[in-house]
């Protein structure tokens, strides 16, 4: 098992598109610290004032279903700004979702393409420790993600914010925690998708789909449907439990009972989705 661990890792590590999304975060951090710098010149300049006790606010503006990118520098223009409330705010958005969830199933597709998942399978007694190497190595990849960003969005905001807090309080490490587990949860779902699938199109397609909120937004508008035909709104009860989702609305400022309510949907999600994809790939065929 360890062995196919550092395997997997080593894979990893050997990834271009590894760098290439390193890189890519890196610039991210740096934009958007640069981008809220000028939008809080921009409210100074027109006559306005910096609100002492703005958070960053829990749903994002533009309505119910948010589809697209989503990235919101207005719910960050306040007195003081932790690294930690800006990094939340961007991993809400859909960039870094799709970074991940491209990634997940162009490298779990990878081994499958090159011989690897064939090569390996010989050397362990049951295929699911596949699976939890795979888990582990995207836990990883996303760990990394998280510090990169963490790391490039704290130079950029000593670069151009003058604003900015080094403060790292408990309510906004727990919400970055919770991030961090919605992250895992929706590679864990990827990968269940990738090894159900022989070809990598409908995953990378799904993927892309999660990450803009357009799968999320089909469900809602279903569930809309349902609750005008039955009184019962579905969707308002369902969104509580939908990663993705979680994932969008989640923030600094949301109460200790959602941020409850997200920890046991998150890991209830790592559970099932971890337990169906064991499942697939003890039954499917590897070529």
């Amino acid at each position: 098992m360890l062995n196919i661990i550092r395997m997997e890792l080593f894979r990893l590590l050997k990834s271009k598109s590894f760098y290439i999304i390193m890189i890519a975060l890196v610039i991210m951090g740096f934009a958007s610290a640069y981008l809220l710098n000028v939008r809080i010149h921009e409210v100074m300049e027109k006559g306005g004032k910096i609100q002492l006790n703005r958070t960053v606010v829990s749903v994002p503006e533009g309505g119910r279903y948010f589809i697209g990118i989503n990235y919101n520098a207005n719910s960050l223009i306040k007195e003081k700004i932790t690294v930690l409330e800006e990094v939340s705010v961007i991993l809400s958005s859909a960039a870094v979702m799709l970074f991940t969830g491209v990634f997940t199933v162009l490298y779990i597709s990878g081994e499958k393409s090159c011989g690897f998942t064939k090569n390996i399978v010989s050397c362990v007694k049951k295929r699911r420790f596949i699976l939890y190497s795979q888990i582990i190595t995207m836990s990883v990849f996303v760990l990394l993600e998280f510090l990169v960003l963490l790391l490039a969005a704290e130079l950029g905001s000593l670069l151009f914010l003058d604003n900015f807090s080094y403060e790292l309080p408990l309510e906004q490490l727990q919400c970055f925690g919770l991030k961090f587990l919605l992250y895992i949860a929706f590679t864990i779902f990827l990968i269940l998708v990738s090894a159900a699938f022989k070809n990598n199109v409908l995953p990378v397609i799904i993927s892309i789909f999660l990450s803009l909120g357009i799968i999320t937004a089909v469900i809602g508008c279903a569930g809309d449907i349902i609750a005008k035909k039955s009184g019962y709104d579905a969707f308002n009860y369902l969104e509580k439990y939908l990663v993705v989702r979680n994932i969008q609305v989640l923030s600094i400022s949301s109460f200790a009972e959602i941020h409850l309510t997200v920890l046991l949907a998150a890991l209830a999600a790592i559970l099932v989705y971890s337990s169906i994809a064991a499942a697939v790939i003890e039954k499917r065929d590897i070529k």
